[in-house]
Order: C-alpha cells, then sequence, then structure tokens
C-alpha cells in the first residue's frame, strides 16, 4: 500500500506572522478601549461642566451672587 505524505511543513516565518498579527491584535483592542474611555471622560466633562454653569447662572442671580459677578467679571 503507498500512502503518501500529505502534512506540509510550514514557512519559517509562520510563528513570527502569527505573533505579529497576535500583537496588532491586542494593539487594536487596547487602544479601541482607551478611546472609549476617553470618549466617556469628555461625554462625564462637558456633562459636568454644563451643570457647573447652571449652577453659576443661578448663583449670579442671588444677591450675594451678583455682587460676586460684579466683582468676578471686574
Amino acid at each position: 500500500m503507498d500512502t503518501k505524505d500529505t502534512t506540509k511543513k510550514l514557512p519559517d516565518s509562520f510563528g513570527d506572522t502569527v505573533m505579529e498579527f497576535a500583537k496588532l491584535s491586542t494593539d487594536a483592542y487596547r487602544n479601541g478601549s482607551i478611546q472609549g474611555q476617553l470618549k466617556v471622560l469628555e461625554e462625564l466633562q462637558r456633562d459636568i461642566q454644563r451643570k457647573i454653569d447652571e449652577l453659576q447662572k443661578q448663583y449670579d442671580q442671588t444677591e450675594v451672587g451678583s455682587i460676586m459677578k460684579k466683582v468676578r467679571d471686574g
């Protein structure tokens, strides 16, 4: 019975290619995660600033607040 060898030898650089792909995949995931965190923090920053502005406006309408606004604005 004649059996043929069906196994093929992988190129020597195959392991390096797989490792490079794994590194690129990991880096892409990490960068995406960082970008997502940055986006969330930027939205939170805008929300906090909007609330600060609203409270400042309310405070500026009080008696003491209006005096402080005049001092602050010069």
